[in-house]
């Protein structure tokens, strides 16, 4: 298939990070500061790097309902085309495209602002490219989100993976804490209905 799914985080500047298991250790801190920034549980500089490292952790390990602001690109090898995820529309929300094998359409932000079209038996993913105009499109079976879904979920235990390793450099009292709470709040190991 020419199709790839792959959950990202959006990093400023309409730039991505892809979350997986090849992840090195400063994108891995990257993703985690990230998600502090967005979450606002930033400590307070007292300028020893490692004790603001695990106080920004306690704070976000102390905020309920994560967000973050990313979701999942998708790209055509074949076409070129790549869909990135639209503003508002968050990680934490990953699993929704789940609905879409069964005819539903899903919030995919703006900027682009996209939409879901069924047609017959494809999924059609359309939004406009820029503001100068235009509007791109990919198009696949709708029978191929399963897979696609399970390609993501595979990535993002990938992450966990190497956020458990990173954590457990930097922060070893709360790794533990943080990865099972990524988990939980990104609902990345959990069964998927398939």
């Amino acid at each position: 298939m020419t199709i790839r799914m792959q959950p990202v985080l959006e990093c400023g500047g309409n730039n991505f990070l892809p979350l997986s298991d090849g992840m090195d250790d400063r994108e891995v801190g990257t993703a985690v500061a990230v998600l502090v920034s967005y979450l606002h549980a930033d400590a307070d500089d007292n300028g020893d790097e490692e004790t603001a490292v695990e106080g920004s952790l306690r704070r976000l390990l102390d905020l309920d309902g994560w967000v973050a602001p990313g979701g999942l690109l998708v790209h055509d090898s074949e076409s070129g085309v790549t869909f990135t995820p639209g503003c508002c529309c968050g990680l934490e929300s990953w699993r929704e495209w789940l609905d879409v094998r069964s005819g539903k359409e899903i919030w995919l932000g703006h900027d682009p602002t996209a939409e879901i079209e069924h047609v017959g038996a494809q999924v059609r993913l359309r939004w406009e490219a820029d503001a100068r105009g235009g509007e791109h499109s990919i198009e696949f079976p709708r029978t191929a989100l399963t897979a696609l879904l399970l390609g993501v979920q595979q990535d993002l235990g990938g992450f966990l993976n190497r956020l458990a390793d990173w954590a457990d450099v930097h922060v070893p009292v709360l790794a533990q804490d943080l990865v099972a709470r990524f988990d939980e709040e990104f609902a990345v190991t959990a069964r998927m209905e398939l």
